[in-house]
């Protein structure tokens, strides 16, 4: 295969791939809108208790074998059949354990509602482990154009379904059957795309090999998923029902917006990094120009997302939700700090430094843990909770940061050179999207007009702002649709 070939393959492969992330999203965000106003801020409390568990069992199940299958260069038919059996093994212990201690979760958690649930719900892990293999031979292959049709077809159905059932006043299982659904759907519906089925084969060796480099995986999973998951737990515990659906549901919105619009940036940039880890120089200007690629699109939709909060989620999500507000906006200036996080990320595993990158988790994860406890055990209170999340955000930025200085000899100075001027755009914005909202608040009865008009302005008065200020940005983008 020629390189041209080869390049243009690659290219295919990624905008497929940031196509599939931004529709999903779209898809999952708007089917959430329709299932928030449906449903009461219980059913999504004790839905996000259950998806701590059942994630915590696909990150087990999983045991990082997947992504071994991608990285082997000499992954065969009895290699995708080693690791499926091993995953599957796992996903059914997963399943007994969940169906032994629900019970006792509930107790824990003073919800006896939740225990059915959370065992019919269990048993998506028994399917997820058939996908897993499915996605590691379709991302091998490069099949991302199929499995985006895939994707979305699992999510249309999926979410058509759940509307339904929550129509009908269905509660939790309409939540339930969303998932679980989509999860069964995205395994069927892949067979045909990844044309693998199982066989009756399994090697021990190679189960060893793979798992030498998974295990890193799986450690990694694990913290990652307690990560994002601990502050559910914790809230759960120590709140009632109804205030963890405020906070998963204020966090959902400002977490959709700063990873798909990452995501779409990280996927693009992380194979350019790869290529120059040998050449510094160019290696710190290409991590410079995607920290102010991402930032510039992370930073006002965070800002702008939290000065239209207040007229947007009652619009969205009926007044029901109004109590989710101040965490929504709490979190979004946490979430700000994302692209510095995630940009020295993908930095540190572009260059090969995967002790380090372990490293960084540990440290980040303790410190996170630290400010979550010392919130609670202070102040109390869901808030609180938020205000944690924040700090807890950009000190992680600042210790990424400073290992990136450190490794690449890029620190905050060098990427703030050209990064404040994305930032005076954002202030300037949202001082025009609140002006509008002051001075035509009057003029303009309809909400939802209102509304409009503002996001019109701020995204009119970024995009001016942008275009005076950050030259490179331009340059970067403009070379991006002149290579397509």
């Amino acid at each position: 295969m020629s390189n041209t070939h080869e390049n243009n393959t690659v290219l295919s492969s990624l905008i497929y791939k940031v196509i599939e992330s931004f529709c999903v999203k779209g898809l999952g965000f708007v089917i959430g809108i329709v299932l928030a106003r449906l449903l009461v801020p219980e059913d999504f409390g004790q839905i996000a208790l259950i998806t701590v568990f059942i994630n915590l069992g696909n990150t087990f199940a999983q045991s990082g074998l997947s992504t071994a299958l991608v990285q082997n260069k000499t992954a065969d038919h009895k290699d995708y059949s080693t690791v499926f059996y091993i995953s599957l093994s796992v996903a059914v212990f997963s399943v007994l354990l969940l169906w032994i201690t629900a019970p006792l979760i509930g107790t824990c958690y003073r919800n006896d509602a939740i225990v059915l649930p959370l065992r019919v719900y269990s048993f998506s892990l028994l399917f997820s482990a058939c996908t897993s293999v499915q996605q590691a031979k379709i991302q091998r292959e490069m099949k991302f154009r199929q499995n985006m049709f895939v994707t979305l077809l699992a999510v249309i159905l999926s979410g058509a379904l759940g509307i339904l059932t929550a129509l009908f006043g269905w509660g939790i299982w309409a939540l339930i059957l969303y998932y679980f659904s989509n999860t069964i759907l995205s395994c069927f519906l892949m067979f045909p795309v990844a044309k693998w089925r199982p066989r009756l084969e399994f090697s021990a060796s190679r189960a060893k090999e793979l798992f030498s480099y998974g295990w890193k995986m799986l450690f990694s999973g694990i913290l990652c998923s307690l990560y994002y998951d601990i502050r559910t737990l914790a809230v759960g515990k120590l709140f009632s029902e109804k205030e963890l659906g405020y906070y998963s549901r204020g966090e959902q919105l400002p977490q959709i917006l700063t990873q798909t619009l990452d995501t779409a940036v990280n996927s693009v940039m992380f194979p350019v990094l790869s290529k120059k880890q040998e050449q510094e120089e160019a290696f710190r200007k290409t991590l410079q120009t995607m920290l102010l690629l991402s930032a510039s699109l992370v930073f006002p939709a965070l800002f702008g997302l939290a000065i239209i909060a207040d007229p947007l989620i009652p619009l969205l999500l009926t007044e029901k939700w109004i109590p989710c507000i101040p965490v929504l906006q709490l979190l979004c200036f946490g979430y700000a700090s994302f692209p510095f996080m995630s940009c020295g990320l993908v930095a540190i595993k572009a260059g090969g430094y995967s002790g380090l990158y372990m490293r960084l988790e540990e440290i980040r994860r303790i410190m996170m843990l630290t400010i979550l406890i010392g919130s609670l055990l202070w102040f109390h209170s869901v808030e609180a909770v938020a205000w944690g999340a924040v700090l807890s955000s950009w000190i992680d930025a600042a210790i990424v940061t400073a290992a990136v200085k450190k490794q690449f000899h890029c620190g905050l100075a060098e990427q703030f050179r050209e990064l404040w001027k994305p930032l005076l755009a954002c202030l300037a914005m949202g001082i025009a999207v609140w002006g509008t909202g002051f001075f035509l608040n009057e003029i303009i009865q309809a909400s939802l007009l209102l509304l409009v008009v503002q996001i019109v302005v701020g995204i009119a008065v970024y995009m001016t702002l942008v275009a005076l200020l950050s030259k490179p940005l331009l340059r970067w983008i403009r070379k991006i649709f002149e290579h397509k």
